[in-house]
């Protein structure tokens, strides 16, 4: 039967789908049982979205278990994590359902944690990964502390002047060195100290550090010049051979 969910996965219905047919319903005075079987939607879930939004209630797709965190709560969490990662703190999902147990206690929300080991469960961190789509575990890359702590404006500024005098003469209306004397390099570092776990950071961010201590290591770091012209030189001459 088209307007029943018989045979259907639960929930496989689409938002924007749902909307329309509460709009059809609230503002064209459409039948529920027509729009049900326009829309191919279950009659007794268009009839209670229909319910919530003349109650100016959003359309919602909620499935299962009510969630123990609310939606505000989550999108807090998630900005939460995603500050502690751009500052080179970022948390595991161990450290995430930790945290997570401890909130649910202070602010007395009901739950179903494992209370032995006082953490949120793997099935909870993993729907909270889906709730928050701009998310995603990642695998740091270790960030001395003197490095973190070099990497800041004023040095920064100090080496764009320190580039500028380089390159140009006073006036910065002529070059000290040509535009073909500069070569792009590559650096990589190697280091010592030990492996950061992963952590929860944005997804999609090209490039996620995290801090590692200093006293456990040193770091090796390999700088490469690729001369294009020196190399066709060279293949020049073999082919001449």
């Amino acid at each position: 039967m088209p307007g029943s969910k018989k045979g259907h996965a639960q929930g496989w219905w689409d938002v924007e789908q749902m909307k329309r047919a509460v709009r059809d319903v609230i503002l064209y005075g459409k039948s529920k049982k027509s729009v049900s079987r326009d829309y191919n939607i279950p009659r007794q879930t268009l009839c209670r979205h229909v319910q919530k939004a003349e109650k100016a209630e959003g359309v919602q797709k909620l499935l299962g278990r009510k969630t123990v965190m609310t939606v505000e709560q989550e999108s807090e969490l998630s900005r939460y994590l995603q500050d502690m990662e751009a500052s080179l703190y970022g948390l595991t999902p161990l450290m995430v359902r930790q945290i997570v147990f401890k909130f649910c206690e202070k602010n007395h929300i009901p739950h179903n944690f494992n209370r032995s080991k006082e953490a949120a469960g793997k099935n909870w961190f993993k729907k909270f990964m889906a709730h928050c789509s701009e998310l995603s575990v990642r695998s740091p890359e270790p960030v001395s502390i003197h490095r973190a702590i070099g990497f800041n404006d004023s040095k920064v500024a100090i080496f764009l002047n320190l580039l500028e005098k380089t390159l140009f003469t006073d006036t910065l209306d002529a070059r000290k060195i040509p535009p073909e004397n500069v070569f792009n390099v590559d650096e990589t570092g190697f280091s010592i100290a030990h492996k950061p776990h992963k952590i929860v950071a944005k997804r999609g961010k090209k490039s996620v550090g995290a801090l590692t201590s200093a006293e456990r290591g040193k770091n090796i770091t390999v700088v490469c010049c690729f001369l294009l012209q020196a190399v066709c030189a060279s293949v020049h001459n073999i082919s001449a051979c």
